[in-house]
């Protein structure tokens, strides 16, 4: 609420845009750890909420993907990031929605090198997943840490089930999914699968 606040009082005198309004929380479900030091294939890593902070680290995560990544996440090309884009992404309400981060330190510099979300559809208690890797990164189990940690918050949320959609040429996503137990759904256009996960009652 202070933050809120100060943003508003700020905003009347012209110092910051309208768009940096939303008041992103820490993941509930993470209690007092949410930095989480992970190995991975003998590198130290990071998995935490993705915060206000990375509004530049996330604009660089995305100018560091090929064309290619860019359509298989988007399904088309987007070429640029705006600010009020990135700072969108960056201010999620945790405790509705997820996004999550790998991030890797260097001294005092600070790259993320994958990002997963999920977002919430309150009308049938399900959300709609997506993850995108570094591409030097990818192979190394960023997608299964994000994934796995999204499936253990949604079942304690109590969802009745996640489901991503993904271009059907995007083989490595669709076998992530496949083994976190995703099953692909009968879809109508050729071009995506649609997966989905049950998520089984307490």
């Amino acid at each position: 609420k202070f933050r809120a606040m100060l943003l508003e009082q700020v905003r009347q005198h012209y110092w910051v845009p309208d768009y940096q309004a939303l008041t992103p929380t820490e993941v509930p479900e993470f209690g007092d750890i949410q930095l989480t030091p992970v190995t991975l294939n003998g590198e130290l890593f990071y998995l935490r909420p993705l915060n206000p902070a990375d509004e530049r680290r996330l604009q660089e995560f995305f100018y560091s993907h090929t064309k290619e990544t860019r359509q298989m996440r988007y399904s088309y090309d987007p070429k640029h990031m705006s600010r009020q884009k990135s700072c969108d992404l960056v201010s999620v309400d945790q405790s509705v929605d997820l996004a999550l981060c790998v991030v890797k330190q260097n001294g005092s510099r600070v790259s993320i090198h994958a990002v997963g979300r999920f977002y919430y559809y309150p009308q049938n208690n399900t959300a709609e997943v997506a993850f995108v890797t570094r591409e030097s990164s990818q192979g190394m189990g960023m997608a299964s840490l994000l994934l796995n940690s999204m499936i253990d918050i949604a079942r304690k949320r109590k969802f009745t089930g996640l489901f991503a959609l993904v271009k059907s040429q995007n083989k490595p996503m669709i076998n992530v999914f496949k083994q976190h137990g995703f099953i692909a759904q009968p879809s109508e256009d050729l071009h995506e699968k649609d997966m989905y996960l049950a998520l089984e009652k307490e």
